[in-house]
């Protein structure tokens, strides 16, 4: 698997994070077990940092990578919902999401962009780059 799709199936992984924390949440306010959903929790994060590590040794923007696994997950929290009556999670609507924590989503999802590709341009840059003067060549 190249870095790219490991990327992708972290952030779908991290995602299923957010769906078994809302799901968790609504399994304890209606005073059913949560176990599963806990071990769905562990699982996807663990599944998530795995990946995220095998796009980092195979040669990924670690930064990069996690950005964009942060801000998959920060929409997936903005948008997604639980149906108080069937228990199902959802899309919420529009009129539904709340401005003032989706302002906090977009301002923090812009944010780590910014970091994100700022890290990846300075891996890059030549100044970047360190020289060894004993050696008289760059390292």
């Amino acid at each position: 698997m190249n870095n790219v799709m490991l990327t992708l199936v972290a952030a779908a992984c991290n995602v299923g994070t957010i769906a078994c924390i809302k799901k968790c949440k609504y399994a304890v306010a209606g005073g059913q077990s949560a176990l599963y959903w806990v071990l769905g929790i562990a699982g996807t994060i663990l599944a998530t940092q795995y990946l995220v590590l095998w796009a980092d040794i195979k040669g990924a923007s670690l930064g990069l990578a996690i950005s964009f696994v942060i801000v998959s997950v920060m929409i997936a929290a903005a948008i997604m919902g639980v149906d108080g009556e069937s228990g199902r999670l959802i899309v919420l609507p529009l009129k539904h999401i709340p401005v003032l924590e989706s302002t906090g989503y977009v301002l923090a999802v812009v944010g780590v962009l910014l970091v994100g590709v700022s890290q990846q341009r300075q891996s890059v840059s030549p100044q970047g780059a360190k020289h060894h003067p004993e050696a008289g060549q760059d390292i």
